[in-house]
């Protein structure tokens, strides 16, 4: 996202000498939009995990372990899911950067 609301190129508006934002044209902000998107349910998700592991917690130690079942199926689940979200989401954005995101100063490489 910081790369294409500082990236500008293309003075395309007739009368004018400023060039556009990435973010303005509809095909970067039709790429980025979803993993933003994921990268917000990722952490609603995650936020949801971390209240039950807190419950699953206060119960291991009333000595009931009727949650960590669960938790652990919730977890190795999320990871994978996360993971792949991720990776698909960091790959398709820098490539979404030309090769500028190849380099080590767009913060992607």
């Amino acid at each position: 996202m910081r790369y294409a609301i500082c990236r500008r190129q293309f003075a395309n508006v007739k009368g004018s000498k400023e060039e556009r934002p990435l973010l303005d044209y509809q095909l970067q902000m039709f790429t980025l939009a979803p993993h933003i998107a994921n990268a917000m349910i990722i952490r609603v998700s995650s936020n949801q995990i971390e209240k039950l592991f807190r419950e699953s917690s206060k119960l291991v130690e009333k000595g009931k372990f009727t949650l960590l079942e669960v938790l652990h199926h919730l977890t190795s689940g999320f990871k994978a899911v996360a993971c792949e979200m991720s990776y698909r989401g960091n790959d398709e954005m820098r490539q979404s950067c030309g090769g500028h995101g190849f380099l080590a100063a767009g913060g992607l490489a």
